[in-house]
C-alpha cells in the first residue's frame, strides 16, 4: 500500500513539473508566437487557394504572419465549408487592416498597437477637423476632438469630406495592388504591406520596414511633406517636359527640382527618424500633429549626451520591433531617451566606448554621432528661443493666394494662387510655457464662398454672395534641412522671414519710424499683401494662426529684429566680421552717437 502511494506520488510530481517546465518554455516564447494558430478548425481555405499558399518562401523573413497564423485569422470567413462558395466566405473580410475592421482582424494579436491606431491623428484627423469648423466659422476653436469619422453635413465638413478626408488612415483600401501615388488609407496596409513581395499568384507579406513610398501617396498632399523631403516643389505654370529637373505624378501635379533634406541625401527613410508611437499613436489623443510627434532634432545633435535606458526597462513594444529587424546583441545596449518626450529611441544607443550611434532601421547602418557643432551654440543668450529648424529649413512650399467655392451641384471647388518655394517665416510657439521661435507658412491666405455658383462663369471671385476672407498662417516642420544654416540678413533683413511678406526694407534713418517697405505683392480684400502675415511693424487684431498656441512677432520683436538688421549692411560677418554681435548689447553702448539707434 506505501509503495503504491509513492508511485503515485512520483506520478503526480513529475506530471506538475512537465505542466511547469511547459508554462516556463511558452512564457520564454516571443511576444509574437504566443498568438499563433488562434483558429482552432483546419483551414480549409487551401482546398481552393493553394496558389496563396506561400508560406514556405518566407523562411528568412523575421516578420512572417503566413507561417504563424491561418487565413480565416485574418480574413475571418467560414474555414469548415468546402463545398459551397457562398457559404465559406461568410462574413470574409477580403482586406484585413482597414480601420473599420482592425479589432477583428489585426486587433486580435496587436490589441493594444490597434488601439493606439485608431486614437493616432492619422486616423482620427483631430486638427483638420476643429481648424476647417473655426474657418468656416462653425466652431470658435482650434482645439477639439471631433474625428473624421463623426463628419456631419455641414458646409465644413463636407468640404473635408470632398477635399481632404481621402487621405486619413481610415479611408477603406478596397483592391488588391500595390502601394502607389494614388494610394489612399488602408489603415495598417497602408504602412505594412511589403512592396517587394506583392503579386497576383502569391499571398502579400506584411512588414515593418516601412518605405518612403508608403508615406508618400497621403504626404505628397497640404503641406507636402514626401515632396518637399526629396526635393521637389510643386509650381503651377505650364506643364513641362519631364526631365531631371521636372517631375509630374500620377494625379498630373508638375513638380520642379530643389534642394533636396540633407537626410535625404544620406539615404534616410522616414521612419530612421519617426518613432512607431510617433506615427501610430501612443494612445492618448491629440489635437495637432505635433503634439502626437516624439521626435526633435536634438536627439541626435545634441549639446549634452541624453539619458539612457537599459534593454530591459524597455517597453514590449519595443523590444519586438527589436527582434523583429533581428538585431542582434539587442540586449547589450543603452537605449537614448527622446529629449521631448523621454520615451526610448531603439536605434540611437549607446556603445560600450561610450559613442552614441545612430542606426538606420532599414539597411542596418551605422553612423557615430557628434556634438552640435559650436556655430550653433554661439550667441545662446541672443537666440536662446530658436528651435534648429529655424535657420536650417532651406525652403518650404507656400502658396499665397485661393478661392474656395461651392460649386452648382454643391461640390466644392479650389482655385490656387501663386505656388512660391523660398525660405518660411518665422514666429513663436508656446510650448510647456516655454517660448520657441519656428517656421510658418500660409495655412490659408483666401476667399470663401458658400453661395453655389456656376465656376466655369465665375469672373470675380471677391464680389460673389456670402463670401468671406481668411489669412490665417500654420507652423510648419519644412523637412528640407540643409547642412548649412540661414544666413544673418535672411532673417535680419529679409521683411518675409519677419511676417511682412517679400519685398524690400529701406534702412534710412536712425530708427523705425524712418524705416520703409516696399512690398513685391499686391494688396488682399483686408489690405495686406498678398503674401504677408502681419503688417509691417505692426500687428492684427482677429487671430491669423491655425494654434491657439501661437503668434507673429510682436512690435517690440520686430525692431528688435530689424535693429541688428540694420547694423547687417555693414557688420555683415563676411570673414567672421562679427566680434559686435558677440556682446550685442555692449557693442552698441560703446558705438559713436551717430551710430546709435534710438528704440
Amino acid at each position: 500500500m506505501k509503495q503504491t502511494s509513492k508511485k503515485i506520488l512520483i506520478t503526480l510530481g513529475i506530471f506538475f513539473s512537465i505542466i511547469l517546465l511547459a508554462k516556463f518554455i511558452i512564457s520564454k516564447q516571443p511576444t509574437a508566437t504566443k498568438k499563433i494558430a488562434i483558429s482552432k478548425v483546419t483551414n480549409g481555405c487551401l482546398s481552393c487557394h493553394q496558389q496563396k499558399d506561400n508560406r514556405q518562401d518566407q523562411k528568412t523573413s523575421h516578420f512572417n504572419h503566413l507561417k504563424l497564423i491561418n487565413c480565416t485569422d485574418c480574413h475571418l470567413g467560414q474555414p469548415s465549408e468546402l463545398v459551397n462558395k457562398e457559404q465559406a466566405h461568410k462574413d470574409l473580410i477580403k482586406l484585413p487592416g482597414n480601420t473599420r475592421d482592425a479589432k477583428k482582424t489585426c486587433g486580435k494579436c496587436h490589441q493594444e498597437t490597434t488601439a493606439h491606431v485608431l486614437n493616432s491623428l492619422m486616423n482620427t484627423g483631430h486638427g483638420m477637423v476643429s481648424v476647417n469648423r473655426f474657418v468656416f466659422g462653425e466652431s470658435k476653436t482650434l482645439d477639439s476632438l471631433v474625428s473624421l469619422e463623426s463628419l456631419s453635413n455641414s458646409h465644413a465638413d463636407n468640404h473635408l469630406k470632398q477635399l481632404c478626408k481621402s487621405c486619413h488612415l481610415g479611408t477603406p483600401k478596397e483592391s488588391f495592388g500595390p502601394i502607389n501615388e494614388g494610394s489612399r488609407g488602408g489603415g495598417c496596409l497602408a504602412c505594412h504591406l511589403d512592396e517587394n513581395s506583392f503579386s497576383e499568384s502569391n499571398h502579400a507579406r506584411l512588414t515593418i520596414q516601412v518605405k518612403n513610398h508608403n508615406c508618400f501617396g497621403c504626404h505628397s498632399r497640404s503641406s507636402r511633406i514626401s515632396t518637399s523631403y526629396e526635393g521637389w516643389h510643386e509650381f503651377n505654370q505650364e506643364k513641362k517636359e519631364e526631365n531631371t529637373q521636372y517631375r509630374t505624378l500620377a494625379d498630373g501635379r508638375v513638380f520642379e527640382k530643389k534642394q533636396a533634406d540633407v537626410h535625404h541625401q544620406l539615404g534616410f527613410q522616414c521612419i530612421d527618424c519617426h518613432t512607431a508611437r510617433g506615427v501610430m499613436g501612443d494612445g492618448n489623443k491629440y489635437f495637432h500633429q505635433e503634439d502626437q510627434v516624439e521626435i526633435s532634432c536634438k536627439d541626435c545633435h545634441f549639446s549634452q549626451a541624453p539619458k539612457t535606458v537599459s534593454y530591459k526597462m524597455l517597453d514590449a513594444q519595443s523590444k519586438r520591433i527589436l527582434r523583429l529587424r533581428g538585431i542582434k546583441e539587442k540586449q547589450k545596449r543603452k537605449h537614448a531617451l527622446s529629449s521631448k518626450k523621454n520615451k526610448p529611441l531603439i536605434n540611437i544607443y549607446k556603445n560600450s566606448q561610450n559613442d552614441f550611434i545612430f542606426q538606420q532601421k532599414i539597411t542596418h547602418k551605422e553612423i557615430k554621432l557628434s556634438p552640435l557643432n559650436k556655430n550653433c551654440q554661439k550667441n545662446q543668450k541672443q537666440h536662446q528661443r530658436l528651435n534648429c529648424i529655424s535657420c536650417h529649413s532651406a525652403w518650404a512650399p507656400q502658396c499665397v493666394s485661393c478661392h474656395t467655392q461651392l460649386d452648382l451641384n454643391k461640390k466644392w471647388v479650389e482655385f490656387s494662387g501663386d505656388f512660391l518655394s523660398d525660405a518660411p517665416s518665422l514666429g513663436i510657439i508656446v510650448k510647456n510655457k516655454k517660448e520657441v521661435i519656428t517656421t510658418f507658412v500660409p495655412g490659408m491666405i483666401m476667399t470663401l464662398s458658400k453661395t453655389p455658383t456656376d465656376t466655369r462663369k465665375l469672373k470675380d471671385p471677391t464680389k460673389t454672395k456670402d463670401t468671406t476672407f481668411h489669412r490665417l498662417f500654420s507652423p510648419i516642420v519644412p523637412h528640407t534641412i540643409s547642412k548649412e544654416p540661414r544666413s544673418c540678413k535672411s532673417c535680419h533683413q529679409n521683411p518675409n522671414a519677419l511676417g511682412f511678406g517679400r519685398g524690400k526694407i529701406s534702412f534710412d534713418g536712425e530708427n523705425a519710424s524712418s524705416w520703409v517697405f516696399s512690398p513685391t505683392f499686391y494688396e488682399l480684400q483686408d489690405g495686406l499683401p498678398a503674401d504677408s502675415w502681419i503688417p509691417f511693424l505692426g500687428s492684427r487684431a482677429v487671430k491669423s494662426e491655425t494654434r491657439t498656441n501661437a503668434r507673429p512677432f510682436s512690435i517690440a520683436e520686430q525692431k528688435k529684429i530689424l535693429k541688428v538688421g540694420r547694423c547687417l549692411t555693414c557688420h555683415s560677418c563676411v570673414n567672421d566680421d562679427c566680434k559686435i554681435f558677440d556682446n550685442y548689447n555692449e557693442s552698441l553702448k560703446s558705438m559713436h552717437q551717430k551710430h546709435r539707434q534710438k528704440p
